[in-house]
């Protein structure tokens, strides 16, 4: 996982990699010793997650192909022949709380894990496309990468503050008349005045460089906050819990301890990891993982 991650943020590299590529390698880092010694099971679960996008977005050209009159002209810009804001649209399909007239029930739809927002697995790639929710940053790069399959559109990942929402990428214009989605509330599509809202719920002026696109590099490191958040405060709950709730034996009780060592991978923190070696000498790792 670790190596994976310094590839990742390879200069050369970086400019190539798929905003999912990152989501991929934190999720590495919380598999057990065993597990990573035969390597299969980690071969096979990432291969979930890039099997469950391209599903996803079969489904969504699917139902793209199926509103489109067989005398329909394809416009010159879309690579796939599927218009952005078409596909943003019918993406909706996917990101939304079903209702009990859904006219496909086997379909899982995606949906904001309101009732449970700071559980680490919120920020787990693989966790959140086998439960089918979690917190805004991790399904804006579920979305991110359904659309870039569909139609060949890498979506922005805008980082508002307090929220995370994707972003048509401007073609030439102003922001004023930029679109974009809100995957945690069920792929509403925003303007810039939403956008601005948001931002004014959190009592901060809003600047136009709050909707400007944040890196790859710059989402896998917010991911990162968000695990730490999620442990600590998990940490807090099990010092408070005197009762003992969750059992001596509880892995509950433990996970939250990898916080320390994923500190070492944010570019502003001091001292940062320079090896694996120095990794591995980090207090903090959680016994099941040596």
């Amino acid at each position: 996982a670790y190596q994976e991650w310094k590839f990742l943020h390879d200069p050369v590299v970086l400019p190539q990699t798929r905003i999912e590529d990152g989501a991929i390698a934190i999720e590495k880092f919380y598999e057990k010793h065993d597990t990573i010694l035969t390597a299969k099971c980690i071969h096979s679960w990432e291969a979930y997650v890039l099997h469950e996008l391209e599903q996803f977005a079969d489904i969504v050209k699917k139902r793209l192909d199926n509103t489109r009159s067989c005398c329909d002209v394809l416009p010159e810009d879309s690579i796939h022949g599927y218009p952005i804001l078409e596909v943003i649209e019918v993406m909706k399909y996917l990101f939304r709380v079903p209702g009990p007239l859904d006219d496909d029930p086997s379909v899982p739809y995606f949906s904001g894990n309101v009732g449970d927002y700071y559980n680490h697995t919120n920020s787990l790639i693989r966790d959140c496309l086998v439960r089918k929710t979690g917190i805004p940053i991790t399904l804006a790069v579920i979305y991110a990468a359904i659309v870039r399959r569909v139609c060949g559109v890498q979506m922005d990942i805008i980082g508002l503050p307090g929220h995370i929402v994707v972003g048509v990428p401007p073609n030439g214009g102003d922001d004023t008349s930029r679109v974009f989605v809100d995957p945690f509330h069920e792929g509403r599509i925003l303007n810039l005045a939403d956008c601005q809202a948001i931002v004014e719920r959190y009592n901060m002026t809003y600047t136009d460089d709050m909707v400007r696109p944040i890196s790859n590099e710059r989402v896998w490191e917010r991911m990162v906050r968000n695990l730490i958040h999620s442990h600590s405060m998990q940490a807090l709950a099990d010092d408070n819990d005197n009762n003992g709730r969750y059992g001596s034996e509880s892995s509950t009780q433990h996970e939250w301890k990898i916080a320390i060592p994923l500190r070492f991978l944010l570019s502003d923190y001091a001292p940062r990891i320079t090896n694996f070696r120095e990794l591995v000498a980090a207090p903090g790792w959680c016994p099941q993982f040596f």
